[in-house]
């Protein structure tokens, strides 16, 4: 029987061989892959039946506007706050969040304009106990204003090591713990990239 829903963890840091990306996504239970990278510098997916998803920072895109296709790569467009409101995230893809500071005011700016807000389970590998639990509250409120201001929360492993890796079992356990349920995580996070592959991102040329 055919996967409807992918399982997808869109940032980590590392570059494989395709015999390896096969054999990490079985043992990990991941479909695909996003591969955070700067510059032309990726690696190349040749099956065809399964898209990569490559990332590339916001200002080092040359020729590829969000969520545009190139040969069997899909491409989108990634930019990092920390929290300075003042800074332009226009024309953005995916926002990974490294400080919540403003973070209301980035969500009321931004609102409607089809984009990520993204957290990396790599930033809280040193926390302890109590920063853990503060950032699993965050996670609550952070997901239910994503909803009320139409942008994709998206939790990512943002892995720089093979340890960092993360399943699909311990995905689904962060997502209980924050209260999200996550079949409909992972359906609303398919929609989202499908409608991004079929070009339904807003682009402000402001």
């Amino acid at each position: 029987m055919k996967k409807l829903v992918k399982v997808i963890d869109l940032n980590i840091n590392l570059f494989y061989s395709e015999k390896l990306i096969n054999f990490l996504k079985t043992f990990f239970g991941i479909d695909v892959f996003g591969m955070a990278f700067n510059g032309d510098s990726y690696i190349s997916d040749r099956q065809k039946k399964d898209v990569i998803v490559h990332r590339k920072r916001h200002g080092a895109v040359k020729s590829f506007d969000m969520g545009e296709s190139n040969s069997e790569h899909f491409f989108l467009i990634g930019s990092i706050f920390k929290g300075n409101a003042d800074e332009s995230h226009y024309n953005v893809d995916i926002l990974t969040v490294k400080n919540l500071s403003n973070i209301k005011s980035i969500l009321k700016k931004y609102n409607g304009k089809n984009m990520g807000i993204e957290f990396l389970v790599s930033d809280i590998k040193y926390s302890d106990n109590r920063e853990i639990g503060k950032w699993f509250y965050n996670m609550k409120w952070i997901y239910e204003m994503c909803k009320k201001y139409n942008f994709q929360f998206i939790l990512s492993s943002g892995a720089n090591k093979y340890c960092e890796l993360i399943s699909l079992k311990v995905f689904n356990i962060l997502l209980k713990e924050s209260d999200i349920e996550n079949k409909k995580y992972w359906n609303d996070l398919n929609v989202w990239l499908e409608n991004k592959k079929r070009g339904g991102t807003f682009y402000d040329t402001n």
